[in-house]
């Protein structure tokens, strides 16, 4: 999967993503996403640069797994627990 949909399908299984715009999420590549079609904590959390963070760790290791979303894992974990 391509980085935008692992981050479209992280976001979804942690429940970061309005009610709203779950029905167009059948096609994770495809799928639009603006901030306010995110839950506050989806907000806060892009806001949070970890989605940032992520990403850039694929500039610095261009094999790494896309699919690998232990860094995305630990900021929400951060966010929710600070």
């Amino acid at each position: 999967m391509a980085l935008y949909g692992t981050i479209v399908a992280f976001l979804l299984s942690e429940g970061l993503i309005g009610s709203h715009k779950l029905n167009d999420a059948k096609n994770l590549e495809s799928l639009k996403l603006n901030l306010s079609d995110l839950t506050p904590e989806g907000q806060a959390f892009v806001m949070s640069k970890a989605i940032n963070r992520w990403l850039a760790a694929f500039d610095r290791n261009p094999s790494k797994d896309s699919s690998d979303t232990k860094s995305l894992v630990k900021g929400l974990r951060l966010l929710r627990e600070g």
